[in-house]
């Protein structure tokens, strides 16, 4: 599996996501509170742990991070958009991102034939601060990811800065793949 940037594989994952209707350009807003565009998936697409990541927004939207892209060129993306910038080349990406209310979640690898990663189950939601304090609409989309990732017996890790690690904000237990 090619672990790097691939603009071809990553050009024919989007498409595969475009013709199962996963995927869409949706609306955001810039830290001027102005609308831009960017691809996200639809509101009733299943969130699969096993893309290589997503983005998080404050809207609750998720962009995806599809195999022969990186999670830095979505983020740097979306940065751009969001502060009419280029994130400065001394600053991490993902403190970049985190300055758009933004998180991250870092998953599983479905390989390039179609078949799943048995070997990787975690998945990371990587987090500014404790994820009870963001907002309603990325709680939901916190708990969209959860419902996916119990489904297919995985365990999500929700990490913060340093070695910050937070439990489920909803009382799942990944071991059992439930509630508390």
């Amino acid at each position: 599996m090619n672990l790097v940037y691939n603009p071809s594989l990553k050009i024919q994952e989007l498409k595969k996501l475009k013709e199962a209707n996963m995927i869409q350009f949706t609306t955001l807003y810039d830290c001027d509170n102005k609308p831009f565009t960017m691809l996200a998936l639809t509101n009733d697409a299943e969130i699969s742990p096993y893309l290589p990541g997503y983005i998080i927004t404050k809207e609750g939207v998720f962009l995806p991070v599809v195999n022969g892209d990186t999670h830095k060129m979505v983020a740097d993306q979306y940065v751009e958009k969001y502060f009419h910038k280029r994130r400065a080349t001394y600053e991490f990406y993902l403190d970049a991102l985190f300055k758009t209310g933004a998180t991250m979640y870092i998953g599983g690898r479905m390989l390039e034939d179609g078949v799943i990663d048995e070997t990787q189950k975690e998945g990371y939601l990587l987090l500014k601060q404790a994820p009870y304090l963001y907002p309603e609409a990325m709680l939901d989309g916190f708990q969209r990811l959860e419902k996916n990732i119990c489904e297919n017996h995985m365990y999500l890790n929700y990490i913060g800065t340093g070695t910050t690690t937070y439990e489920s904000p909803f009382g799942t237990d990944f071991t059992n793949n439930k509630k508390k």
